[in-house]
Order: structure tokens, then sequence, then C-alpha cells
């Protein structure tokens, strides 16, 4: 009865150093060290990533390649390869549901798995990356996957907490004016326009760019890129008549980053008329369901209302105005016909010029259509000259 013991621990301790064995070195084989250039690719919003999945039934396609394999050098036919198709709903935002479709070779059964329903749709707690490993060239490559788009979401709903707010409003107050050229006269600090560089040489000088779109606001604006891409067709009560418009611009651009960009603003424009929407005195009801990014919303709010209220101020609302003008040059090469604008801002195309006037634009007429353009160096009009329009 004594002995019974002890000879089970001892087969125990010699089942348990075998598994240490096999897990170390399983099926004896040799273990092969490479050394290898590690090649880290950021998400590029332009280009799709790849997509990986996998099959909950148990089904493996690399197994059943390799029975198809045997079987076709047994009987000196071509493997059977399985197919493998990817499928997007085309219905309007629905555009990040995917399904991947694998049939394999010689069955009638297709085995599906979707992106937004199942096992497939739990929460993701990390994201993934695609590793790809070229033993000749010694590389291996790391490739983030079409999964970690879904964090897109959460993005939008993030708050910024505390301390971001004030490094985030203390940006606000340097890029808010063009504090060289505002110094110069009081009579800019009237005017309520964007940043902007008196001293320019060419149009995409005078206002930047990136002082008006700020660099953390670009990863939140693809929404239309996505739309254009998918092949839909952007609804005229989801968007202003400006930026509906103006879609097709991204069909005439062969290169992507610029149809990237050009969506980019197209989707900013669309965001500052939803605000206005949504902050005006009446609440216009198409603002309402509209989602705007929190760090942008964020920014609306310290530019255009007024704290206390929480409404568009109204000596914000010709700031507000300049904005969405100045955009629409950027958009339209910096000759621009103001028709939709007017619309979408609901105002007479005359009070319309004279804000383009304020810009330093120059109205200019062809075909009996009225454009504003973009003259560099800046030139606005004196004071003087507007007061007496008015009178």
């Amino acid at each position: 009865m004594d002995e019974q013991p002890s000879a089970s621990k001892s087969r125990t301790q010699k089942s348990k150093k075998r598994s240490r064995d096999g897990n170390q070195n399983p099926g004896g084989a040799k273990h092969e060290n490479l050394q290898v250039k590690i090649q880290l690719f950021q998400d590029q919003p332009n280009k799709i990533p790849p997509l990986v999945a996998y099959f909950p039934s148990g089904y493996n396609p690399q197994t059943q390649q390799r029975q198809d394999e045997e079987e076709s050098n047994n009987q000196n036919n071509s493997p059977k390869v399985p197919k493998v198709k990817v499928f997007r709903n085309m219905a309007q935002r629905k555009g990040n549901r995917l399904q991947v479709v694998v049939s394999p070779g010689g069955s009638n059964v297709d085995f599906v798995g979707s992106s937004f329903t199942g096992e497939a749709a739990a929460a993701q707690v990390c994201r993934y990356s695609l590793g790809v490993l070229d033993k000749e060239a010694g590389t291996l490559k790391i490739i983030p996957i079409a999964t970690n788009k879904r964090k897109d979401a959460i993005n939008l709903k993030k708050e910024v907490d505390s301390e971001s707010q004030k490094s985030l409003d203390k940006k606000i107050e340097e890029v808010a004016f063009d504090k060289e050229a505002l110094a110069n006269t009081s009579s800019l600090i009237a005017r309520n326009i964007p940043p902007h560089n008196v001293s320019a040489t060419t149009p995409l000088e005078a206002y930047p760019l990136d002082k008006i779109i700020l660099k953390g606001d670009w990863d939140f604006l693809g929404d239309i890129y996505k739309l254009w891409q998918g092949g839909e067709k952007v609804a005229t009560n989801a968007y202003p008549h400006f930026v509906c418009n103006r879609i097709r611009k991204l069909d005439a651009i062969k290169d992507e980053t610029q149809q990237w960009k050009l969506s980019c603003i197209l989707s900013y424009i669309t965001h500052l008329m939803k605000f206005r929407d949504q902050f005006s005195m009446g609440h216009v009801k198409s603002g309402k369901k509209h989602n705007i990014p929190s760090i942008i919303h964020h920014r609306f709010l310290n530019l255009f209302t007024d704290p206390e209220s929480k409404i568009l101020a109204s000596e914000k609302i010709n700031l507000f105005i300049s904005y969405v003008l100045v955009l629409a040059l950027h958009v339209d090469g910096f000759r621009t016909d103001p028709s939709d604008i007017a619309q979408d801002l609901r105002i007479s195309k005359v009070d319309l010029r004279q804000h383009f006037l304020n810009l330093g634009c120059k109205l200019v007429r062809q075909n009996s259509i009225l454009y504003a353009t973009l003259p560099v160096p800046l030139n606005f009009p004196s004071q003087n000259i507007r007061r007496k329009r008015r009178q």
C-alpha cells in the first residue's frame, strides 16, 4: 500500500518531464534562428487594410487545402483551391459591415463570417496586426488589419480629460487669429475672419488650411470618403447642398491623398453647418441627430458660442460664415459660385457677397454667373467704405 503512491508520483513526474520536453521541442524538430528586419506599417485611412477571419465552425481552409492537394496528386488532377470573397453592405450608414465568404473547392457549402453579427461582433479589447515573414528577404512586416477600424465609433464618443481640454483651449487661443496681422490694424478685429497671412503669395497660404482644420481633426473626417469609396450616394437631407454638389470632384482626382483631403474638407463643412443648426436659436431639426466628433465639437463651442447660453453668439456669426466660405474657396480652387452655399447658410446672395469681400475676395462675373475669387496678397476693404455702403 505504501509503494503505490510512490510509483504513481514517479510516473507523474516523468509524464510532466516528457510534457515539458515536448513543449520545448515538439516532434523533435530543430529550431531555426532567423535575423530579420522588422518593418512596422502604420494604418493608412485612404487604403484598405488586410482582412483577417476565423471559422468558429472548426473548418480550417489550410488543412482542407492540403487534403485536396494530396488527393489531386494521387489522381493527377489540379488541387481544389478555396475561393475567398469579401462583400460590403452598400446601404447607407452600413458601409462598415463586411462579410467574408469562403467556398471550399468541390463543395457546395459556403462558410460566412460577418463583422456585425455573431461572435465577430464581440467587444474588441485589443488591436490586431498581420505579420508577414519573408525568409529570403530577411524581413518581418507588421501590418494593421481591418478590424481595428471598429475603434472609430469609440473615438467619436471620446471625451477629452480636463488636462487635455486646457491644452486644447490654449491651442485654440493661439490659432483663432493671426496675431501679427491683427496687431497692425484694429479694423481687422471687427472683421471676424479665420487665421490668415496678409503677405501670402498664393491663395493656399492666404488662409492656411492647417490653421483651420488642425492636425488631430483629420482622423475624424473620413465619413464622406468611406461613402464615396463604397459607391454610395450622399443623402441630400444629411449633407449641405454645397457638399452634395461637390462630391463629384472626387471622381476627377487621381491622387488618393488629394481625394482624402478634399473629402475631409467637405466633412468639416458639414460639421460646421450641422453645428449651426444644433446651436442656433431655432435648433433646426436637420442637425439634431448629426454626430460631431468631440474634439471638433469642443473647438466649435469655444469659437462660435456664448459661454453662458451655449448658443451661437450673435457677434460670432460673421466668424462662423467666414470659416465656411474660406473652406468653400479651398474646395473650389479659390473660384467658387456662392449660389448653393448661400442656400445652406440661409442668407441672401447679396449679403453673402459682402462676406466674401470682407475676406479680401474679388467678385468676377462670367457667363452670367458671379464667382468669388481670392487675389493675393490679401487686400481688405477699409471700414469707412463699408460704413458708407451701409448708409
